[in-house]
């Protein structure tokens, strides 16, 4: 079976002709911004380092803002530029500025669509009929709505609104003007900060009248990532809703936290100390063992708001299994019927439909189809694997 797909892993672009051999994609845009990141930084440098810091009083926390090594790129979506799949349109999305692209994989090029300051958006969708293309657009207070974008990429018009998480947006197989999403409330104190979300729901909205009524929603229950396929059948994922921001605190570790406190004291103050040592001596306060400095490594994934702890994941896997799963069987890929559900494959992250209606489903770590006659078969394996997409 030769099936295009492509996949973000923390950030990053994989994609592959064949549905197998993947390759990271490279943006342009992506590299020039991390090279005039490196030039600024070596502009400045006489400003943050030796004399030059110390006769302008320069905060230490504030000389790293320019590092290229910490300048953020993630890949945030992925569709298929054209009904053929000749090329792609990928979001980006670094601290400052984002935009839409397209790529050319034949002949790697990249051609600028929208690139604006504070354009964070995220699970763009494409109607394949009238190229209108819908995403969620992330603001900085952590709320996200869907927007529209038409007229050839550019008006972006909000078409939700509120204190909430509205994520996901695929159109309705249905309907031309109408989409289907997963929202959730966000809940906050008295004092307006966030504590929790609630459980997420399936929405269905008119992007043009802006009617919207809920398909799906149980209080114990998040239904995730809706999407219809061609006969006007809808999936999602359906897992168990956990109330985390509510729970009471537990004695023993409030009595834990107090005998623990000036170890942790003592620890914070040692790193604040051995952070102006390397900034003035360009040495640490310690050499036992070599110790090298190395970048973040991805040891939690955030998955539709929900913590997933991977070395957990890894170390609770049987050796037995075929693949790792990410999340756990609790996790259901299922189709909505009129009796309830039916549940299709279980320890689902993500899932794409094709224009076959066949369906594309990844657990995390390795890929997966479903067939007309609902047989599961294996794919090939991925590392890290947040999001899957058909590109027909």
């Amino acid at each position: 079976m030769s099936i295009r797909l492509a996949y973000l892993s923390n950030g990053k672009l994989f994609f592959a002709e064949d549905g197998i051999n993947f390759r990271s994609i490279d943006s342009k845009f992506a590299m020039d911004a991390k090279t005039k990141a490196l030039e600024i930084q070596q502009r400045n440098e006489w400003k943050t380092k030796g004399r030059g810091a110390q006769f302008r009083g320069l905060s230490p926390w504030g000389a790293g803002e320019l590092e290229p090594a910490n300048l953020m790129v993630n890949f945030t979506g992925v569709i298929p530029a054209n009904s053929k799949g000749e090329k792609i349109i990928y979001a980006i999305e670094t601290d400052t500025i984002g935009g839409l692209f397209q790529y050319d994989y034949k002949n790697d090029s990249e051609k600028r669509l929208i690139h604006k300051e504070k354009f964070n958006i995220r699970d763009i969708n494409k109607q394949p009929k009238t190229n209108k293309i819908v995403c969620s657009l992330i603001y900085s207070n952590g709320i996200s709505n869907i927007a529209l974008i038409e007229n050839a990429f550019k008006d972006v018009r909000q078409i939700t609104e509120g204190d909430s998480l509205d994520e996901l947006p695929s159109w309705a197989t249905t309907s031309k003007e109408s989409i289907v999403f997963q929202s959730s409330g966000i809940a906050r104190n008295q004092d307006g900060y966030f504590v929790g979300i609630g459980p997420y729901a399936i929405q269905y909205l008119n992007v043009e009248t802006l009617e919207m009524r809920t398909i799906l929603e149980d209080m114990k229950h998040d239904f995730l990532q809706p999407k219809y396929n061609s006969k006007g059948e809808l999936f999602c994922i359906k897992r168990p809703y956990e109330n985390n921001w509510n729970k009471s605190v537990s004695p023993f570790k409030v009595l834990k936290d107090l005998l623990f406190f000036p170890f942790r004291l003592l620890r914070a103050v040692f790193h604040y100390l051995n952070f102006f040592s390397l900034m003035y001596s360009q040495k640490p306060l310690t050499t036992a063992g070599n110790p090298k400095v190395e970048g973040p490594s991805p040891k939690n994934i955030v998955l539709h708001g929900k913590m997933i702890d991977i070395q957990k994941a890894m170390s609770k896997a049987s050796k037995n299994e075929e693949a790792v799963s990410l999340v756990p069987k609790s996790w259901e890929l299922v189709k909505i019927t009129d009796g309830g559900f039916e549940t299709l494959a279980k320890s689902v992250v993500s899932f794409d439909i094709g224009s076959d209606d066949t369906i594309v489903y990844t657990n995390g770590t390795s890929i997966y189809t479903i067939d007309a006659d609902k047989q599961i078969k294996f794919l090939t394996k991925g590392s890290l694997i947040q999001q899957i997409i058909v590109i027909p």
